[in-house]
């Protein structure tokens, strides 16, 4: 099982997004944990659906609903389990393409090596 800040490290590299440094979101002022951009924004997929939103479109994610659970896939790498709603569908949403972006990344690993 990766952690949030693992997931997030493939995603952004599966999207060829470029990061400066992780900010754990103790800091004085801070707007949330997540990698700071060179634009010296805050981009946590997990937890904003425009950089959710972003990321799919990038990478061309497909996502579908079903009626407990949402599902995102891409051609490149075997379907990732269902997330299932709990107390937020977006969130679910946003949990199941970072994973399918960062299976992507790992995948193109792989295959470099």
């Amino acid at each position: 099982m990766q952690s949030d800040r693992e997931l997030l490290e493939l995603a952004a590299k599966a999207a060829a997004i470029e990061t400066v440094y992780w900010n754990d979101g103790r800091e004085v002022h801070s707007s949330g944990e997540g990698f700071i951009l060179p634009s010296n924004r805050l981009w946590n997929p997990l937890d904003d659906d425009g950089d959710a939103l972003r990321l799919a479109t990038k990478l061309r994610i497909d996502i579908y609903f079903w009626g407990t659970g949402v599902e995102a896939e891409h051609g490149d790498i075997p379907p990732q389990p269902i997330e299932l709603f709990k107390d937020c569908d977006n969130s679910a949403t946003r949990r199941a393409i970072v994973r399918t972006a960062a299976a992507i990344a790992q995948n193109r690993e792989q295959k470099d090596a």
